[in-house]
């Protein structure tokens, strides 16, 4: 993990491993690089940066990703491989505004 500090002493971002497998990387073993939603929750929990998830994000899953703690996400073939890259960059948005108001509930 990589946490880069502020003259505070205080990090502003922080780095792990995809929420869920994900086909934009070749060079590693899904199963093992995937944290999962328990992961999202504790870092969530345990920080007060934001944080975003990233790897096998899709607007069917953004929502739980949200709910778990991410603040947003971050994708690629969930817009590059959509038929209406527009509307499924709203989808996703509307994921994860639906997951946040689940946490927050």
């Amino acid at each position: 993990m990589r946490t880069p500090s502020r003259p505070n002493g205080r990090a502003r971002t922080t780095s792990r491993r995809a929420v869920y497998a994900t086909g934009s990387k070749d060079d590693i073993d899904d199963e093992e690089y995937a944290i999962g939603l328990d992961r999202v929750e504790a870092i969530a929990d345990a920080v007060d940066i934001p944080i975003v998830g990233i790897g096998g994000i899709t607007a069917d899953n953004a929502d739980d990703v949200a709910a778990a703690g991410a603040d947003g996400v971050a994708v690629i073939t969930a817009i590059t491989d959509a038929t209406d890259p527009a509307a499924a960059t709203r989808d996703l948005r509307a994921a994860v505004e639906a997951g946040r108001e689940r946490r927050n509930a």
